[in-house]
This record gives structure tokens, C-alpha cells and sequence, in this order.
């Protein structure tokens, strides 16, 4: 016997109202831990999550246990959580104000987002948000917008390089920005003012990397792969390692290296056109040599040395000899005839010929009477493109 539609209808509305009502509970239970834990009121967002800052990620997890994982996470600051999967991101970033939500979260009728604990690694793109953006960020949390957002603000607007942003915005500040990626839009940081040894701004950031470790040593797959490695890391120029999607996407004509020791950076630029740089490394054997003087190589790092009676510079610098100086992006110095190097300075290095450093990926080795004494200098290293 089937029931009467009065009744279905009953039945409809008493479940859609259980609904809103263990909603508006959750509501509850959530502002009310996260005020307790933190000693401040956090906020939440419907239908808007963070995107490009995950640390972590669980799956089938409540909401309310999202939000401990993240109170309990020591970098945790914020989390994104998938209403329809249970799905729970956990953040390593936030807003400062609920009144930036349109600015800088994204679009998602199953998330919500919630800022758990205040911001305390600087802003996300804070000083253009700022500027267009007078808020009233009281209870109401209210915000009026002075202006419209520009190229490279939102997704919705990517640039297709931070000098595409630059020529179009002339008032662009040094920061993060939304570029164009395969397969997604990247949040990628600009340097806009000039960079000495390099020349004017609107560079594109491409990879940091840290002399002391190996994620970028030579024969390392990074080099040759579209696999971003840590994007997150890639909107700032803090010491901290990153690929981003820039390096298989964005075309180019020139190129800014820096390299970072004991506080002090220096700047070289490279003039060479090509696709991406993956397309540089991506070519099995490929060499592509370079026509710098020695001198700017050695600008890199002070006090650098080198063996200079013969030098090899440029990309993919791999010599035959087993564990000679190599570099995917540097120059090599041999003592005499070009065979045995025993001394390079670059990016993306090897070789341990001689008592070379082998575990040095980003800096200077010189064995073998080079021509400022025997070097060991692990770097901190910048790639730009433009």
C-alpha cells in the first residue's frame, strides 16, 4: 500500500529539517571549539576553499574531525573540508579577515573553508588585496571593493607570465600571482622591480633549490618530468625548495640565476629562447653551451674559484670522463686539456673527481689548483625566467 502524498510530503520536509538543524549544531560545535582552543573567534566560509597550500590531506573524516587534525597539526592554520566526500584538507596558509574571501578562495558549493588560527607567514597577496579592498571586518564582516581586481589577481585571470602582468600593470609589485599551467592555473611568485646583474622586472619564478640536498642534483628525475615538486613554496623567495608548473609551460627569452651564501645573493642573466625549460633539459645528450665570461660565473658566489685553463659552460654540461664536474646548468673547469674536470659552479651539479663534494647541488667545487684555491660552497639557488 502506498503511503499518501500528504505524508510523503511530511516526511520530505521533517528530513530537510533534521537536516538544517544537525547543520546549524555542527555550526555551533565548531565556532564554539575552535573559540576555545585558540582564544579568539576563527571564521567559516561556506563554498569556498584555499587552493595551492595543502600539508595534508584525509579522507572519511567528519567535519568536526577535520577540525581537530588541524588544531593539532603544529603548521596547520586553516583547512578545507569537502562536505559530499568527507574530505579534509588541512592548510598550511589562510586569510587575515573573512573580508578577503572573495579575493583570494575559490569557488566550491560542497566546501567550506575555516580559518582555525591566526597568520603568522606573511600574506597571501595581502598588498593588492589591501589596496582594493576597505572592510568593515567586525561581526558583519562586510567589504566594499574600490576597484576591480587586475591580470593575475584571480584565476579567473591568469596571466601568461609575470611579464605579460607587468606590461599590462605597470604598477605591479613584487609578489604571487595566478599564472597560466597545464593542467591548472598556478599561484606563482613575480618578481616585478629590477634584479641587479639580471635588468628589468617581470620575472617569472621557476625552481629554488638547496645546495645541501638532493632533490635537484643532476641525474635527478625533476629535470626532466611536468611533475611539480612543492608549489606551495613557489609564491615567496624564502629558502625553501620548489618546482613549479612554470618550468614546462612558460615560454621564454632570457634567464636570471641567483645564488644565495651567507646572506649575500648575486645575479647573472643568460639570453637563450626556447619553449619552457623543460624542453632545455628534456633531450637525452643534449648540450647547449652558453658564452658568458668566466668572470660572471664566478660572480655567483664570493670568493668562488674555478680551474680555468679550459671551460665548458652552459646547459646539461655532462662530460664522459666518470665523475667529473657536471652541471645542468653551470660551467666546468679543467686543469689543462678538457677531460678531467675537477671544479664547476652551477645548478643542478655533481661529480665527486679529485674529492669533490658529491652531495654539493647548487653551488662551487674547486680541486686541482684552481685559480682561487680549493672551494666547497653549498648555495641557495634562484631560477627566473623571463
Amino acid at each position: 500500500m502506498s503511503l499518501p502524498s500528504t505524508t510523503i510530503s511530511m516526511e520530505k520536509h521533517a528530513r530537510k529539517t533534521l537536516s538544517l538543524y544537525t547543520t546549524s549544531v555542527l555550526y555551533f560545535v565548531v565556532f564554539l571549539y575552535s573559540t576555545s582552543v585558540e582564544g579568539h573567534a576563527s571564521f567559516t566560509i561556506k563554498e569556498k576553499f584555499l587552493f595551492g597550500y595543502q600539508i595534508q590531506e584525509n579522507f572519511q573524516t567528519d567535519w568536526i574531525g577535520c577540525l581537530m587534525k588541524c588544531q593539532e597539526h603544529s603548521e596547520c592554520v586553516s583547512y578545507n573540508y569537502h562536505t559530499r566526500k568527507n574530505f579534509c584538507q588541512l592548510n598550511h596558509h589562510g586569510i587575515e579577515h573573512a573580508c578577503m574571501a572573495e579575493d583570494v578562495l575559490h569557488s566550491g558549493s560542497p566546501y567550506i573553508f575555516q580559518q582555525v588560527k591566526p597568520v603568522t607567514n606573511g600574506r597571501l597577496a595581502s598588498r593588492r588585496i589591501l589596496q582594493k579592498c576597505s572592510c568593515n571586518c567586525g561581526a558583519d564582516n562586510q567589504c566594499t571593493s574600490n576597484n576591480e581586481p587586475g591580470v593575475g589577481d584571480t584565476p579567473e585571470l591568469a596571466a601568461q607570465s609575470c611579464k605579460d602582468i607587468l606590461q599590462r600593470r605597470s604598477d605591479a609589485t613584487d609578489g604571487p600571482y595566478y599564472l597560466d599551467a597545464f593542467p591548472n592555473k598556478t599561484f606563482t611568485y613575480c618578481h616585478m622591480t629590477e634584479i641587479p646583474g639580471c635588468g628589468g622586472g617581470g620575472w617569472t619564478l621557476v625552481i629554488k633549490m638547496d645546495g645541501n640536498k638532493q632533490t635537484f642534483k643532476y641525474n635527478s628525475t625533476l629535470w626532466e618530468s611536468m611533475a611539480p615538486y612543492k608549489s606551495h613554496n613557489g609564491v615567496d623567495l624564502k629558502e625553501k625548495e620548489t618546482l613549479l608548473p612554470t618550468y614546462w609551460y612558460t615560454k621564454f627569452t632570457r634567464l636570471c640565476l641567483g645564488m644565495k651564501h651567507d646572506g649575500n645573493t648575486s645575479w647573472i642573466a643568460i639570453n637563450y629562447t626556447a619553449d619552457s625549460l623543460l624542453s632545455v633539459f628534456r633531450s637525452p645528450g643534449r648540450k647547449v653551451e652558453t658564452h658568458l665570461d668566466v668572470s660572471q660565473w664566478k660572480s655567483l658566489l664570493r670568493g668562488s674559484s674555478l680551474q680555468t685553463a679550459c671551460t665548458v659552460q652552459g646547459f646539461n654540461i655532462l662530460h664522459k670522463a666518470p665523475e667529473t664536474a657536471s652541471a645542468r646548468i653551470g660551467i666546468t673547469g679543467f686543469p689543462g686539456n678538457c677531460t678531467t674536470s675537477a671544479s664547476r659552479i652551477g645548478f643542478g651539479t655533481g661529480g665527486t673527481f679529485y674529492g669533490m663534494d658529491g652531495t654539493n647541488t647548487c653551488g662551487n667545487e674547486a680541486k686541482n689548483k684552481p685559480d682561487n684555491g680549493e672551494r666547497s660552497i653549498k648555495a641557495f639557488g634562484y631560477i627566473f625566467i623571463q
